[in-house]
């Protein structure tokens, strides 16, 4: 499990690479009340398939630390994403799939960083 604390708090979250080295970015955002865990049967496959698979705990879940400012809301845990994805780990682009909370949170990264995500993909 990795970290970053970007954006002033302790983001959990696992990153693991494509088999081919550096592979298209796919972030999974997972919804309430989960956790990360909730990918851990599909983290695999899809780095066989070529993704750098990046599973994080959005803000008050899982592993990750409260929120510094107390925002549970739907744009923070995108900006918390996005600056994840882009400014922690250097990726410019990203698929997204998210269920749940994560359906809206990526919507809204989608929405205010269109030039950003590649793709979409939505589950309940």
């Amino acid at each position: 499990m990795h970290h970053s604390t970007r954006r002033g708090f302790d983001q959990a979250f696992v990153h693991e690479k494509s088999r081919g080295g550096r592979g298209p970015a796919l972030l999974c955002v997972h919804g309430w009340p989960e956790s990360k865990r909730i990918f851990w049967k599909v983290i695999e496959p899809f780095a066989r398939a070529g993704f750098d698979v990046i599973v994080p705990d959005l803000r008050g879940f899982g592993d990750s630390g409260p929120a510094p400012d107390g925002f549970y809301d739907t744009v923070s845990h995108a900006r918390d994403m996005h600056s994840l994805v882009r400014d922690h780990l250097g990726y410019e682009s990203a698929v997204l799939l998210g269920g749940d909370l994560g359906g809206p949170v990526i919507q809204e990264m989608a929405l205010r960083w269109p030039e950003f995500v590649e793709r979409m993909v939505l589950f309940n």
